[in-house]
């Protein structure tokens, strides 16, 4: 599950994730990526905070030009997570 309201975005995992915060500029909001402010995991939850309100519709974690084995978002057993491209973006009024 991926939803956006205002500024933030939650990506909802199968299993717990670790977050790291070099992963940030690793993550593009219709394109356009430098966008995260700070990040949290909360369980199988990422919650990114981001600079400014959006109204992207889509995103995508890891440019293939760009992606580094020791810098990728990881489940809390260690495994990567996946990566994935222009994923759309489901709005809510709020969260939490």
């Amino acid at each position: 599950m991926l939803f956006r309201s205002g500024k933030r975005i939650v990506l909802q995992f199968d299993q717990p994730v670790v977050w790291d915060s070099k992963l940030a500029a690793d993550f593009w909001l219709n394109g356009k990526n430098n966008a995260i402010a700070a990040a949290a995991a909360e369980g199988d939850q990422l919650i990114l905070d981001l600079k400014e309100p959006t109204t992207a519709t889509t995103i995508t974690y890891l440019d293939s030009a760009r992606w580094n084995e020791k810098r990728v978002l990881r489940g809390r057993n260690g495994i990567a997570a996946l990566t994935f491209c222009n994923v759309p973006l489901a709005e809510v009024r709020s969260y939490r």
